[in-house]
């Protein structure tokens, strides 16, 4: 009978590949389509203005450039969290890497516009919050009078363990329409070290401040950017490029810092006072 053939050449290669029917079985049952349908309208558009001032005292040279990210909306009322790296957030961390860099550039984003694609519209909005070490920086809406926001629950989340099938949502660019986008990895890692951080098999290219999901659809936590701590030898430009590239290149692809910590660091980001 069919059946029964098809059910013996499964045990079959599940004997042969190792793998456990269970999650072959949810991860060829993941809705894909329909998660991307259901999450990615928390996934916001930010716009803002970068002010960067380069130079000693005396001697600066000052620039503005209007840049746009994508960031996570994570309460109805319009609260949003982003890469601080990618918020600009990347001068301090290379001033960490390299104190003399830090003592000739600074970089200082405003003017924050949140636009969320389902309700065509934007609103104003202004940092709240800061945490440098886990690359989290709090954006909260501005009169935002009654809307109630689409956005992703911290706390329906879920551990993940390495061979486990996680799903990534990012967006596009302007020039792509900010189309939302669907990518499928593998945990490949996780590390303790310098804090719990699971580690993808395959890089997705998307864009750290940005969540990923496990097959039943609970966040797993959001990408962010980790690099090396700051070592005697990185005063000068010789010591920053001696700073291990490979760890540059594994925090940089982006590691995935877990809900559960995401959810602590804004706990503590609300009851400390406006950035």
């Amino acid at each position: 009978m069919p059946g029964i053939k098809n059910s013996k050449l499964a045990i079959i290669l599940v004997l042969i590949t190792g793998l456990s029917p269970i999650c072959s079985i949810a991860a060829e049952n993941l809705d894909v389509a329909g998660l991307m349908n259901k999450r990615s309208a928390a996934l916001v558009t930010v716009k803002y203005v970068l002010n960067v001032n380069m130079g000693n005292a005396g001697n600066t040279q000052e620039s503005e450039t209007a840049n746009e990210l994508t960031c996570t909306m994570i309460s109805a009322d319009g609260l949003v969290v982003c890469s601080n790296n990618q918020l600009g957030g990347f001068v301090s961390m290379m001033a960490r890497l390299s104190p003399r860099f830090g003592k000739t550039v600074s970089a200082t984003p405003k003017d924050f516009e949140v636009m969320v694609d389902t309700l065509e519209q934007s609103f104003n909005a202004e940092i709240v919050a800061v945490d440098t070490e886990l690359d989290l920086v709090w954006l909260q809406v501005a009169e935002a009078g009654d809307t109630s926001f689409s956005f992703i629950d911290l706390t329906s989340n879920t551990s993940a363990n390495i061979g486990d099938t996680v799903v990534s949502l990012r967006r596009t660019g302007n020039q792509f329409g900010r189309t939302p986008v669907v990518s499928r990895s593998h945990i490949g890692g996780i590390s303790n070290k310098p804090r719990k951080l699971y580690i993808l098999e395959t890089p997705t290219g998307q864009g750290a401040g940005l969540p990923t999901f496990a097959v039943n659809g609970k966040l797993i936590g959001l990408m962010v950017i980790q690099l090396p701590e700051a070592s005697d030898n990185m005063g000068s430009l010789q010591g920053f490029m001696g700073v291990n590239m490979a760890n540059m290149q594994e925090g940089m692809s982006g590691v995935i810092l877990p809900a559960v910590d995401i959810v602590k660091a804004t706990q503590r980001a609300m009851e400390v006072e406006s950035y």
